[in-house]
């Protein structure tokens, strides 16, 4: 907790009165935190902390988010075998270590009820309306009013913190393929669905990859299209030791130390590895089972696809095959419906939105994104610092910069990603360590 304290100390400035005068000079605000997922509860604590009053909207029964296993197939969720791809030490709040008995990479209910704890250690469940999702924001009088589902509330701020991993991304495809097509979001574990049936997944993310793990052995044949070359890592060096320890530490970007580990480490295998110098193509995956089966033949990698054609799927190199079934794992697009038009500028040159630090619209200090980002690292302390910066400027602890200076930060940190050619990746992706430091 020392740690986070320094952290937001030097995060923050002295000078406040731009700040408190764009809020009426008033500490006492209310804040809507939309979200009781990860960033959420994050957000919740740390209103809490500097003792702000807030109401927090969920759309679900339960708190947790994606990491609340949920059968419903239009609801985003951990599948059944998941495991955590980070530690614990660095999936913990700071205030709220795992027990020792939880191993490193923790099982997705182990990720729920240690959520739910925290919860209940600090009585942020009463704030709660459940199964109540916000339909519609708008700025009247300075001020936001929320409608949602079974209620009408008029806050001072308010905290977005409902992820972005629900709207699916599919991308279109020339023609009609005539068996079931599904969304890595479907999918809940290897159903019998999948049992004998001929599979291609499209995509080879987090989700991918243990998807294409679980149906080698279930699946008559599983198959997986990918655009460009990916990076893929193992949890664990020879020593024992998460990968993750070395890539948050090193200043280097953690494709690059990805890069160097997975051709040395991983078996022979069909799948290439990116070239010196392509670092910033693609977001590392852990893999260590679904390059196994790939090494043993039980996995085949396929390139992009050019068209479908009933069950016969046509590659852009010329290849072709029959499938049973089409598994889209690509994806989800940023979305936030119940936002006015207008409410986040968009940069055309990346398709990604313009917030100072990643949390803030220079347009509007009153708006906040909590966990918009993509870590190098675990959510958890990412959007803790956030939402703690976030409730120090609500309440007048320091100022924001002018609106100029906002965009020009935005500018810089966009031109860099767009050197490195890595576009939108750049502006969403974030060091966990580096950027609380």
């Amino acid at each position: 907790m020392r740690l986070l304290a320094r952290v937001i100390t030097r995060q923050l400035g002295n000078d406040a009165e731009e700040f408190r005068h764009k809020l009426g000079g008033e500490k006492n605000v209310k804040v809507a935190i939309i979200g009781a997922g990860i960033s959420g509860i994050a957000a919740a604590r740390a209103a809490i902390n500097k003792g702000v009053a807030f109401d927090m909207y969920e759309s679900a029964a339960h708190i947790g988010g994606i990491w609340h296993f949920d059968e419903a197939p239009d609801r985003t969720s951990v599948y059944y075998n998941l495991f955590c791809n980070t530690t614990k030490q660095m999936m913990s709040y700071s205030d709220f270590p795992f027990e020792d008995d939880i191993p490193d990479m923790p099982y997705h209910t182990q990720i729920d009820r240690y959520l739910n704890d925290y919860v209940d250690r600090h009585s942020i469940r009463d704030h709660i309306r459940f199964e109540d999702p916000v339909t519609t924001l708008r700025k009247v009088n300075n001020r936001w009013e929320l409608s949602s589902q079974g209620h009408q509330a008029t806050y001072d701020a308010v905290l977005v913190a409902n992820g972005h991993h629900s709207a699916r991304s599919i991308p279109k495809v020339e023609g009609e393929f005539s068996g079931p097509v599904l969304h890595s979001q479907s999918y809940k574990g290897p159903a019998p669905q999948f049992k004998g049936k001929r599979v291609l997944i499209v995509g080879l993310g987090n989700t991918a990859a243990d998807i294409g793990a679980d149906l080698a052995g279930v699946a008559s044949r599983v198959e997986v299209s990918i655009r460009r070359t990916p990076f893929l890592m193992r949890k664990y060096t020879e020593a024992g030791v998460p990968y993750e320890h070395a890539v948050i530490r090193d200043r280097e970007p953690a494709e690059s130390i990805a890069c160097d580990i997975s051709g040395l480490d991983f078996p022979p295998s069909p799948i290439p590895v990116p070239s010196p110098g392509d670092e910033m193509a693609v977001y590392p995956t852990f893999a260590d089972r679904f390059v196994e089966q790939v090494s043993r033949g039980n996995i085949k990698m396929r390139g992009p696809l050019a068209r479908f054609d009933g069950p016969t799927v046509h590659f852009n190199n010329g290849d072709r095959a029959d499938y049973d079934v089409i598994v889209f794992s690509t994806g989800y697009k940023v979305d936030f419906p119940f936002l006015p038009e207008g409410a986040i500028d968009v940069d055309n040159r990346i398709g990604w939105r313009r917030l100072y630090k990643n949390i803030v619209p220079p347009s509007d200090p009153t708006l906040f994104f909590i966990g918009l980002v993509q870590p190098v690292g675990a959510m958890p302390p990412t959007s803790e610092v956030q939402s703690t910066w976030s409730i120090a400027a609500l309440t007048g602890e320091f100022s924001l910069p002018s609106h100029e200076e906002m965009e020009a930060e935005i500018d810089a940190r966009v031109l860099r990603g767009l050197e490195k050619g890595s576009q939108k990746r750049a502006v969403e992706e974030l060091n966990q360590i580096h950027y609380m430091t």
